[in-house]
């Protein structure tokens, strides 16, 4: 029985670590939890270009982080500027391609839903305000 126990706790803690990449050299810029629960995080890698996780909500019972380059500085800066103007003209729906995906921005209230596309697959990032962006993409990168 004990042995049964520490073989299911290993091939857990194998399954939990395997979903997530790391990348090394990398530095976290920022990192939203809600509650405990990691939602997204900006990071630079080594060789100056940014990179989002984030936790891809398309399924409800799996932990499934899923990560997209953005590149560099000043394409962050578009990419955070491209939501918040959604939010402040009141714009529908608007998809951008970067860097081999298409992302698909539909405003719903105050908030964005982002579908990123690639390869025919598809994620789900969280529903974002103006407040999460923000917090994502700090002015300080």
């Amino acid at each position: 029985m004990k042995n049964t126990i520490i073989l299911i706790a290993m091939i857990l803690s194998f399954n939990l670590s395997a979903q997530i990449k790391e990348y090394v050299g990398s530095e976290e810029i920022s990192n939203v939890k809600q509650a405990t629960v990691f939602i997204a995080g900006l990071n630079k890698s080594s060789d100056g270009s940014y990179f989002v996780n984030y936790l891809n909500l398309k399924y409800r019972h799996i932990t499934d982080i899923k990560t997209f380059v953005i590149g560099d500085r000043e394409t962050v800066i578009q990419f955070k500027n491209t939501m918040l103007d959604m939010l402040k003209n009141d714009t529908k729906e608007k998809n951008i391609e970067l860097e081999g995906k298409v992302f698909e921005f539909k405003k719903k209230g105050k908030n964005i839903y982002t579908t990123i596309f690639e390869n025919g697959n598809s994620s789900v990032m969280r529903y974002v305000n103006e407040k999460f962006i923000n917090k994502i993409f700090p002015e300080n990168l």
